[in-house]
């Protein structure tokens, strides 16, 4: 009778340290998957290494293109008569350019380079008043390589005033050369509505961006320039700067220059490049900062236009 009841005993005490031993091997196998995931999940932080390769950052030019943009729209026009001011609808032209990225069949730059914050409003053969849009009545729009003559028409397919992105779907993409690496899906796209972000403090990203000549003019050219995230928001000693940006801004160290917006920025998950942004805004050098939009908002909507163009869905216009 003791020795069953001493057997039972030993090998429901097999049985136990066997469960236990399961256990803890599951535990760390997933204590080694967490681990494995954050390091996946994190971007790149050695700048030395980024500026080390930036010849290679040749093979993404292509898919940097020239955007146009000319249309006319309305804005609010103040004068004064007799003495009192007056203020009325008026509509004036513009021209707007900057550069997209090709991503698929659609190419991806800042809402401003498309669509006029400001117009220029005629008074008189004399006088000329600069006044915030009211309504665009009509937009052009236009990409094209940077060597090339002209561009190729392109429609706006979404237009995202808040996150200062847009969408355009160019009539013959087939010109154009796609970015050949993935677009990075960002903390926010998949926790949206929380604080955390793969790109934090100390990343290092890429701007491709115009070549400049002596005089800071762009020429045909695109160059890498390497810089660091300052941080995954909007940051200035200005609040006012802070205010004319938006919650999907980063602030980085990259120096851009005015009429860089749309470049494509780039960082390195594990030495792959991805696409985490567009340029959209510079301070320098009033202060040692520029910015950039995430791309993640786009990613669904990107997601859900390449979708409907594959099952041959007509792409409504943005405006």
């Amino acid at each position: 009778m003791h020795g069953v009841m001493r057997r039972r005993l030993e090998r429901e005490s097999g049985i136990t340290r066997s469960r236990m031993w399961c256990y803890r091997a599951t535990l760390s196998l997933f204590a080694l998957l967490v681990v494995a995931t954050q390091q996946a999940a994190a971007f790149d932080t050695s700048c030395g290494t980024l500026a080390a390769g930036a010849s290679d950052a040749a093979a993404w030019f292509p898919a940097v293109v020239a955007v146009s943009a000319l249309g006319r729209a309305t804005g609010i026009e103040q004068t004064r008569q007799d003495g009192k001011p007056q203020q009325r609808l008026s509509s004036g032209d513009f021209a707007l350019s900057g550069r997209g990225v090709v991503v698929g069949p659609f190419v991806i730059t800042a809402a401003h380079v498309v669509s006029p914050e400001k117009v220029v409003l005629k008074l008189d053969a004399y006088t000329t008043i600069v006044s915030p849009v009211v309504a665009v009545q009509q937009t052009t729009v236009a990409v094209g390589t940077l060597t090339g003559a002209g561009g190729i028409p392109a429609t706006i397919v979404h237009l995202n005033h808040e996150a200062d992105l847009a969408i355009l779907h160019p009539e013959n993409s087939a010109l154009l050369h796609p970015f050949p690496y993935t677009t990075a899906v960002t903390w926010w796209h998949e926790h949206p509505g929380e604080a955390n972000s793969l790109l934090g403090s100390e990343d290092c990203v890429v701007a491709l961006v115009p070549e400049r000549d002596a005089y800071h003019l762009p020429l045909l050219g695109t160059e890498p320039r390497v810089g660091k995230v300052i941080a995954p928001y909007a940051l200035s000693s200005s609040a006012a700067v802070v205010a004319d940006l938006t919650s999907h801004t980063v602030t980085i160290s990259t120096p851009v220059s005015p009429g860089d917006s749309g470049s494509p920025v780039v960082a390195f998950d594990m030495g792959q490049p991805r696409l985490v942004g567009i340029v959209s805004a510079t301070r320098h050098p009033v202060e040692a900062k520029s910015y950039f939009s995430r791309i993640d908002p786009l990613l669904p909507i990107l997601e859900a236009l390449q979708h409907a163009l594959a099952s041959g869905v007509q792409i409504a216009h943005a405006q």
